[in-house]
């Protein structure tokens, strides 16, 4: 059965009150708020509570925010927008408490290596994707944030699968030059491998029934005593002990006072029970005998209600359960996506370490009378200046052996050496990478993947005999 749209949850909760379709939506956005907030504020325990005044601002502008969506409509780019406000406002306060600003970049140091570390990429990454426009922002968030893959970005968007794969290319690209703006350049390849692997962190077990409980409580409050005490947490261990208690305090309090009723009401039910087992008595008045019966009745209601919560705890475990099944789903698509991404850096790797080794060549040639080096070992010492290799290593590549030396007099598109074993990249095919004795450098893909039949017609046919 397909999932609800989040427009026909946040209905459903804002009309009827629904509980349940509010906690599909919690448990739905709860890793993405989580992450989204730990990124910035770097503590788990601080991470929960402003997720849960997050979601608690969520339930007391679901009416109006359902008006407002369309009918298969997303809430995840208000979501994320109404995470930036939240910490933003957490860490305001906290530099009125300790009169000082909360640095993201505090120790960035822009002299470091430029591939996209997670920990220097982390701090910023919030704040460049703010920058994005709303439609790029939100493919991102879909992809990326939600495991999305194409086809649900589409609709989600309202487009086609094709135009979302576009829309998610432009937008990663237009977040990889705001982030070469802040010193971290990268390959776009490379920064979707990242992302893929690193953007979403999983919450705390039981952390979404959590927050459903308290933020619904939260929303039904007259009074703003959780959000007030979530502001006034610091970062010192003493003060978040008293902030997660707070917290908390309205979800644990209407646990255990449901629990105790509960409790109470069975144990007079159980009292009840035992009392009309007994012989009447002839001087308890008839009036008291209907009013323990209706009474009875009270609690058989009740009892009943109760049995109806079970069953609805039961359907939300099973939605959990496809939940789980769709995370996994979209984890291995990721996966694909990072192998991918390996894949294609290695081949830019190896296309350098071939350029840089050509040249070596070359100035290897103008000392012997215009002969090639057939090995690497008779350039070893320049090869520190390829630091490719140590990427690929030396084992990766090798000459071609034509029994005599190859010279400058040689065709220009003579093979001088290639990747020592073909490589099979993400869509099937087989790639392999040849150095040319004019220092360019040619990919080989034959439709059959048989490189030797390519070889013997395009190597020695072009070469010099």
């Amino acid at each position: 059965m397909q999932a609800k749209a989040d427009a026909q949850l946040l209905r459903e909760y804002s009309r009827h009150g629904s509980e349940a379709a509010f906690g599909e939506i919690v448990a739905r956005y709860t890793d993405l708020v989580y992450s989204a907030v730990l990124r910035q504020v770097g503590s788990a325990t601080l991470a929960e509570e402003v997720a849960q005044s997050v979601f608690t601002d969520l339930a007391r502008k679901a009416p109006s925010l359902a008006v407002r969506l369309q009918e298969n409509g997303t809430i995840v780019g208000w979501l994320y927008r109404s995470t930036r406000f939240a910490v933003s406002k957490h860490l305001r306060a906290e530099h009125r408490r300790h009169n000082r600003e909360s640095q993201a970049m505090q120790h960035y140091d822009p002299s470091s290596a430029t591939s996209p570390d997670w920990e220097r990429l982390r701090p910023v990454l919030d704040q460049a994707l703010a920058e994005l426009s709303e439609e790029d922002r939100q493919a991102m968030l879909l992809r990326f944030f939600q495991s999305q893959g194409f086809q649900a970005v589409g609709a989600a968007l309202g487009i086609s699968d094709d135009a979302a794969q576009k829309r998610v290319e432009r937008a990663l690209e237009k977040l990889r030059a705001r982030l070469a703006r802040q010193g971290i350049t990268t390959t776009a390849s490379m920064l979707s491998a990242v992302l893929s692997a690193n953007a979403i962190q999983t919450a705390p077990a039981g952390l979404a029934a959590k927050l459903a409980g308290a933020s619904l409580a939260g929303a039904a409050a007259k009074t703003a005593t959780t959000l007030t005490l979530m502001t006034l947490t610091s970062f010192k261990t003493g003060i978040i002990a008293t902030g997660i208690a707070a917290g908390l305090a309205v979800w644990l309090v209407a646990e255990h006072r449901a629990l105790n009723r509960l409790q109470g009401e069975n144990a007079a039910f159980r009292q009840q029970i035992s009392q009309l087992a007994q012989p009447p008595r002839q001087t308890q008045p008839p009036v008291a005998l209907k009013a323990d019966n209706d009474e009875l009745e009270r609690l058989r209601g009740e009892h009943g209600e109760l049995l109806r919560l079970r069953g609805e705890v039961g359907v939300l475990r099973g939605t959990q359960e496809k939940q789980q099944l769709e995370l996994a789903a979209a984890r291995s698509e990721n996966a694909k996506w990072v192998a991918a991404a390996k894949a294609e850096a290695t081949r830019v790797s190896t296309i350098n370490a071939l350029k840089l080794i050509g040249l070596e060549c070359h100035l290897y040639a103008d000392d012997n009378d215009g002969v090639f080096p057939t090995n690497l070992g008779q350039i070893e010492g320049v090869l520190a200046k390829v630091p490719s290799l140590s990427t690929i290593g030396t084992n990766a590549i090798e000459f071609i052996d034509y029994g005599q030396p190859v010279t400058t007099s040689a065709a220009s598109y003579a093979v001088l050496a290639r990747e020592r074993e073909p490589r099979q990249m993400p869509d099937g095919s087989w790639s392999r990478v040849y150095l040319c004795i004019d220092g360019s450098v040619q990919e080989a893909r034959p439709e059959n993947g048989n490189f030797d039949t390519w070889e013997q017609t395009w190597i020695w046919r072009h070469s010099a005999k």
